[in-house]
C-alpha cells in the first residue's frame, strides 16, 4: 500500500502523542517537528507509510535519547491480557467454532494501536473480546485460511501490537491443537516501533513455548520485505503459509504477490478501510 496524503496528518499527530507522553518541552518538540517536516518534504509516496514512520521514530530518538517511549504502555497491555489469558482461552474452547472464534478474537485485539486516532482502554478491549460472537468478518476468507493450514507444514505468523500479542498466542495455541504437525515461526519488529511487538514482548508472554521467534531486522511498524533481514525474507518466502496481523502489516504487505498470504486486521482508519473496501473499524481476514 503506497503512502497516502491523508497519512501525513496522522504521522504528525503521532509525533505529538509521543512528545507529550515523554514530557518533551516546547523547544524540543519544535526541533523534532522541524526535522519531521524536512523528512516529509522529500518523502517517497511509492513506499508504504510504515517506511516513513521508521525514520520519524528515529528522529524522535535522536532528539530525546528515548529508544522505546511506549515501553511502559506496552507492558501494561501485555499484563492486562495475560491476566485474562485463561478466561479468554476457555471462552474460545467453549465456543461452537473454535477456529473462527480464536481468529476473530485475535483480530479484535488489533484495536490496541496507538497509531490511528481511535479510542480504546482496558474496559473497551475486554468488552469487545467477550462479545466476539457479535462480530462478523466483513471480508471472510477464513475457510481458505483453514484449507491452506490443513495442507501446510510451516507457518510464518507476523505479529503487530502489544496486548494483541497475547491473543495471537491463544490463536497460535489453537492452531497447534488443530494442526499438530504445523511448524510455526512468530515474527516481531527488529527494534521498538510505537507499540509494536519486539523480542522483549515475545519473551514477556512466553511466545517461545509455542513458536520459534525471529525479528524482522527492521524498525518499520509494519513488515516491509525489501527493508527486512535475510532471515526474515527467507522465512517469508519459504513458509507454506503466512499470517500477517494488523493494519501496519497490511500497509506493508498488501502489494506483495505470493500464495497463501493472509492479512488479518481491523481497519482503523479511513485510508486503509477505503483501500480494503470496508467500513472503518471492520474486522478482516483477507487472502491477499
Amino acid at each position: 500500500m503506497k503512502l497516502n496524503l491523508k497519512c501525513l496528518p496522522c504521522n504528525i499527530n503521532q509525533v505529538l502523542k509521543i512528545t507529550e507522553l515523554i514530557n518533551c518541552g516546547d523547544h524540543q518538540t519544535k526541533a523534532i517537528l522541524s526535522d519531521v517536516f524536512n523528512l516529509l518534504k522529500n518523502v517517497d509516496y511509492e513506499l508504504p507509510n510504515p517506511h516513513t514512520m521508521k525514520f520519524i521514530i528515529e528522529i524522535i530518538q535522536k532528539h530525546t535519547g528515548n529508544d522505546n517511549p511506549y515501553k511502559e504502555v506496552k507492558e501494561y497491555y501485555n499484563r492486562i491480557l495475560l491476566e485474562q489469558f485463561d478466561e479468554i482461552e476457555s471462552m474460545v474452547l467453549e465456543s461452537n467454532n473454535i477456529f473462527l472464534t480464536a481468529l476473530k478474537t485475535a483480530i479484535i485485539g488489533n484495536i490496541i494501536d496507538f497509531g490511528p486516532a481511535h479510542k480504546f482502554d482496558k474496559e473497551i478491549i475486554l468488552s469487545k473480546i467477550r462479545s466476539v460472537n457479535d462480530y462478523n468478518l466483513t471480508i471472510d476468507n477464513s475457510d481458505a485460511l483453514k484449507e491452506s493450514l490443513s495442507s501446510s507444514k510451516s507457518l510464518l505468523y507476523i505479529g503487530d501490537n502489544c496486548g494483541e500479542l497475547v491473543l495471537d498466542k491463544i490463536f497460535i495455541k489453537i492452531l497447534k491443537r488443530l494442526y499438530p504437525s504445523l511448524h510455526i515461526t512468530f515474527a516481531v519488529r527488529g527494534k521498538p516501533a510505537l507499540n509494536d511487538v519486539t523480542i522483549d514482548d515475545a519473551v514477556m508472554v512466553n511466545m517461545h513455548e509455542l513458536a520459534d521467534v525471529i525479528d524482522s531486522g527492521d524498525r518499520s511498524p509494519g513488515a516491509i520485505i525489501n527493508d527486512s533481514s535475510d532471515e526474515f525474507k527467507n522465512c517469508f518466502n519459504s513458509s507454506d503459509i503466512v499470517i500477517a496481523k494488523g493494519q501496519g502489516n497490511y500497509e506493508g504487505l498488501s502489494d506483495e504477490k505470493r500464495n497463501n498470504l493472509f492479512l488479518l486486521f481491523m481497519a482503523k482508519c479511513e485510508v486503509v478501510a477505503g483501500l480494503a473496501g470496508v467500513e472503518k473499524m471492520s474486522i478482516v481476514c483477507l487472502n491477499n
